[in-house]
C-alpha cells in the first residue's frame, strides 16, 4: 500500500480506492463485534422473552414488561408479578406494555387488556383502573400503549381509543381521567387504532407527542383548553409515525420514526429539521455523547460530539450466529433504557434482555451488577 498511485495499474487503483472508501465510510462493519452483550433470559428467571418496556426505579431495581408478566430484577434474581384470581391486589394482566413511576416512587403499569395498574412499593399491592362505560371519568380503553408523567404531575395515558390524562396530585383512589383525541383539532382523520406512540417533555417544559401521522405539541387554544397541535408542515417532517423522542445535550430533539432518524432544533429558526440516518426505528435513547437507536434489524450507535456536527453512525449491532454468546441475542429491538450508572439495557423480541456497559467494551467479559 505504500507504492505511489501512479505506479499501480488502473484496475489495482480502483480496487484500492474501493477498499479505502469502505474503511472510511463503513465504521459499523468494524464496530459490529466490538461490543460484548450480557444476556438475561428465561434461563435466568425472566418470565418471557419478548421485552416491551424497561424501567429503573429510584431504589435501583430494574423492571421489565413482557408478554407474560412484570419482572423486577435486583442484579441477581428476578421477581415475577402475574395475575392471581385469588388475590384482588395482584396485577390485572400479564401483558405488560409500559412502566413509569411517580414522585413517591410508586409504579404505574400499562397493560394490554387489563387497563392501568398502580403499584404501591411499600405494600407491594396493585390497584387497577379499567374502562367503565357508566363512568365518564374512567379510562377510555383497557388496552394501554403509553404512559408518561409531565413536570406538572399529570399522568398521560395512551390507549387504543385515544389519550387520557389524570392529575397525580390527587390520591390514587380519587383519580378522574380527562379524554383527548390526538387529531381532534386537525384535518387528519380520527382513527380507532392507537394514535399516539410517544410523549416527551423537553428541557423547556414543552410536551411533544409522536403519533401515527407525525409530530405534535401540547398547546392551549384561545379559551385556555389543551389540545395537540400538529407541527409536521412547520418543520417539513413527512407524514410518518414518530415512535420515540429524546433530547440531546444541545437542545436537539432526536426523532425516531418509521421513515428515518431525525434531529429537530425547536428553538432555532433555520434548519430546524435534519435527516440523520435511514431506517425504521422503534426506540431511541441517549448516553452522554452517544445516541442508541433500536430497529427491527438491530441496534445502531451514533456519536453526537458537537452541536454543529451531525451525529455519525459508529456501530451496528446484530445477532451473530458465529458469536451468539457476545452478540445481540435477537435483532428486533423494542425497548431501550440507560440506567443510573450508564449501562445500556436492550429489550428484544424473542431474545430477552441484553445488557451493555459501554465503558467496558474493550474487555472480554462483562460481570453481573
Amino acid at each position: 500500500m505504500s507504492y505511489p498511485l501512479n505506479h499501480i495499474n488502473t484496475k489495482q487503483s480502483i480496487v484500492y480506492l474501493i477498499w479505502s472508501l469502505l474503511v472510511l465510510i463503513s465504521p459499523a462493519c468494524f464496530a459490529q463485534n466490538s461490543l460484548k452483550f450480557e444476556h438475561l433470559n428465561t434461563e435466568n428467571g425472566l418470565s418471557q422473552s419478548d421485552v416491551n418496556t424497561i424501567f429503573q426505579d429510584d431504589n435501583g431495581f430494574m423492571w421489565f414488561g413482557t408478554h407474560d408478566g412484570l419482572n423486577r430484577y435486583d442484579g441477581y434474581n428476578f421477581t415475577v408479578f402475574k395475575p392471581n384470581p385469588e388475590n384482588p391486589h395482584s396485577i390485572s394482566s400479564n401483558l405488560i406494555w409500559k412502566i413509569i413511576d411517580d414522585d413517591q416512587g410508586n409504579l404505574w403499569i400499562g397493560t394490554t387488556g387489563g387497563g392501568l395498574n398502580y403499584f404501591d412499593k411499600k405494600t407491594e399491592k396493585f390497584k387497577s383502573f379499567k374502562n367503565d362505560p357508566k363512568n365518564e371519568f374512567s379510562i377510555k380503553s383497557d388496552y394501554i400503549t403509553l404512559l408518561f408523567k409531565d413536570s406538572n404531575n399529570r399522568l398521560w395515558v395512551g390507549t387504543t381509543k385515544g389519550i387520557d390524562m389524570a392529575d397525580l396530585s390527587k390520591s390514587a383512589d380519587s383519580l378522574k381521567f380527562e379524554h383527548f383525541n390526538l387529531y381532534q383539532n386537525s384535518n387528519s382523520p380520527t382513527r380507532n387504532s392507537n394514535n399516539v406512540s410517544t410523549f416527551y417533555e423537553d428541557s423547556m417544559h414543552q410536551v411533544w407527542i409522536g403519533g401515527i401521522n407525525g409530530l405534535s405539541k401540547l398547546s392551549r387554544d384561545s379559551n385556555g383548553d389543551m389540545y395537540f397541535q400538529e407541527v409536521n408542515k412547520q418543520i417539513n417532517l413527512p407524514n410518518t409515525q414518530v415512535k420515540s423522542i429524546i433530547e440531546d445535550s444541545y437542545g436537539h430533539l432526536i426523532l425516531a420514526t418509521s421513515n428515518g432518524l431525525y434531529r429537530y432544533a425547536p428553538n432555532k429558526k433555520e434548519n430546524q429539521l435534519q435527516y440523520i440516518y435511514k431506517g425504521s426505528y422503534n426506540t431511541v435513547s441517549i448516553n452522554n455523547f452517544h445516541i442508541w437507536a433500536g430497529t427491527d434489524d438491530g441496534l445502531l450507535e451514533f456519536s453526537n460530539l458537537a452541536e454543529n456536527k451531525m451525529p455519525e453512525l459508529v456501530g451496528l449491532y446484530k445477532y451473530d450466529p458465529e458469536n451468539p454468546t457476545n452478540s445481540l441475542s435477537k435483532n428486533a429491538v423494542k425497548s431501550l433504557h440507560i440506567d443510573h450508572t450508564g449501562i445500556v439495557w436492550v429489550g428484544v423480541n424473542g431474545g430477552g434482555i441484553n445488557k451493555l456497559d459501554p465503558q467496558r467494551k474493550q474487555f472480554s467479559h462483562i460481570k453481573k451488577i
